[in-house]
């Protein structure tokens, strides 16, 4: 799904209106990709103006994808406004709001646990609490949180729990009235141009809070400018200003690397970072970065192992290059062309052919057996590398495309978000490409173009005309497990 932002798009400008060389973004850009991870969006703002932007083929920027934990900042701006109407304290005990929710025999450290403690991630226990809450098959997820052991007295050691997300999105439900998707539609979404927002849910109804917002990356940007400009948007207060100012100051200790940016301290639902910069941080790389002292909001997705590369190519290039209150520069007509051919050019590199097409045993369609996936038939292209993929769910019969020179946009089914006992794969737009290897086997790379997951689908020719299937996903916070399939020749009259 492609957002429009209504009337809320920011500026546009160049780099050097801003003081910044359009060489500096270029070098970033370049910095990231010989890393070898992997980016798909990027947005930088200078004082509330983008002055650079792009997304790597066959990303659009102007899509809404998983923003994974970034949702945690979004739910951290909703106990602020709560807190501002009077709904809640953060000095409030986690019980007080769910006294009908209790175990019988409660830990007794958990009489203790506040909601300060479940913004800093400080609640006491020694996991995060998410996996159990998940694994336990209950599907009022209150209660399970409420029942698991602690470790630790809350407020006293950090440990990342998405499950303590949860239960802020809980409590904003049962001081509100609304769920947290609802309570922020009109006080933040709206004035900040999200349109549609989308976000996922418990079995109960609760939004889930840690996870499941989908936003595009000028969606985040904007969300990040709002927090460099003190909560406030076109005039209007949205956050209290001390509640921005405590979100993003370290709150709870999580670490003494001074070289790491994950031991900067953790505010409320943000990760502070070197340099005076703190960041909302979504898995694989969903992050809006924010720059006090330069001014500057950095948005991007990608599907990242490795975070720390990508930020240490932001010090060394980029924010040596956004210092705060620079005058405009001289337009560098060669510097922004090559930023600018540097930005249209973005893609994501498919994979290559290392084989020779026709290794199919003379059939060029095969029929699935049943499987979780819904997989119905692969037939395969005669003509070049591309095949088609035909898959069911909920009885209608749905259609991938592989390109057989590019990336081919169609559909394919990816894991829900928030699992349910009865939770089932749901169609996501997705980009393929079809590739022959060296070993005679067929290769389909797949991007599941709302999320950072990557999924390739590996195909062994057998004897007797049948193959075997290997499935696989990367960068997933809900994995989908499939075993090895197998498929067989299609008779003719079926094709």
């Amino acid at each position: 799904m492609v957002a429009s932002g209504g009337n809320q798009r920011l500026p546009r400008s160049t780099p050097e209106a801003f003081g910044v060389e359009p060489g500096a973004v270029t070098a970033f850009l370049e910095a990231a990709e010989a890393t070898g991870q992997e980016l798909h969006s990027f947005m930088l703002l200078k004082r509330g103006t983008v002055i650079a932007e792009g997304s790597w083929q066959p990303y659009e920027a102007g899509r809404k994808r998983l923003s994974n934990s970034v949702s945690k900042s979004f739910t951290s701006a909703a106990i602020g406004m709560a807190v501002a109407e009077g709904k809640l304290s953060i000095e409030d005990t986690v019980v007080s709001f769910f006294p009908g929710e209790l175990p019988e025999q409660p830990d007794p450290k958990l009489a203790g646990m506040r909601v300060k403690h479940l913004l800093t991630m400080s609640t006491g226990h020694d996991v995060d609490t998410v996996v159990p809450v998940l694994k336990s098959g209950e599907t009022d997820w209150v209660r399970a949180f409420l029942a698991l052991p602690l470790a630790y007295e809350p407020g006293t050691v950090f440990k990342y729990n998405t499950g303590a997300t949860y239960m802020l999105s809980a409590i904003v439900q049962r001081v509100t009235g609304e769920r947290l998707v609802d309570y922020l539609r009109d006080r933040l979404f709206a004035p900040l141009g999200i349109e549609h927002p989308v976000w996922g849910s418990c079995p109960s109804g609760i939004t889930a809070g840690g996870w499941g917002l989908s936003l595009t990356t000028e969606e985040m940007a904007r969300f990040g400018q709002l927090y460099l400009q003190n909560g406030q948007w076109k005039g209007k207060q949205l956050i209290p200003a001390e509640w921005v100012s405590a979100s993003v100051s370290p709150q709870m200790s999580n670490g003494d690397d001074s070289d790491s940016d994950w031991s900067a301290g953790y505010g409320y639902q943000f990760w502070c970072n070197r340099y005076g910069t703190y960041r909302a941080d979504g898995a694989f790389g969903q992050i809006i970065l924010v720059m006090p002292a330069e001014e500057a909001v950095l948005a991007f997705t990608s599907s990242l192992s490795d975070l720390s590369q990508i930020l240490n190519a932001v010090w060394a290039q980029l924010l040596p290059a956004l210092l705060k209150g620079s005058p405009s520069l001289p337009d560098d007509g060669r510097a922004l062309a090559a930023l600018r051919s540097k930005t249209d050019s973005l893609a994501i590199v498919p994979p290559a052919a290392s084989g020779v097409p026709g290794h199919f045993a003379h059939h060029e369609e095969y029929r699935f057996e049943d499987n979780a996936l819904g997989l119905v038939s692969l037939r395969l292209h005669g003509e070049d590398e591309g095949c088609v993929i035909e898959w069911m769910l909920d009885g209608t019969l749905n259609r991938l495309e592989a390109g057989g020179e590019d990336w081919a946009v169609s559909q394919w089914p990816s894991a829900p978000e928030v699992y349910h006992a009865d939770a089932k794969p749901v169609p996501a737009d997705a980009a393929a490409v079809g590739r022959w290897q060296e070993d005679g086997s067929y290769l389909i790379a797949i991007r599941l173009l709302d999320t950072a997951y990557h999924d390739t689908v590996h195909v062994r020719f057998e004897e007797e005309g049948h193959v075997s299937v290997t499935f696989a996903r990367k960068f997933s916070v809900t994995p989908l497990h499939i075993g090895t399939l197998h498929a067989h020749p299609a008779q003719a009259a079926s094709r």
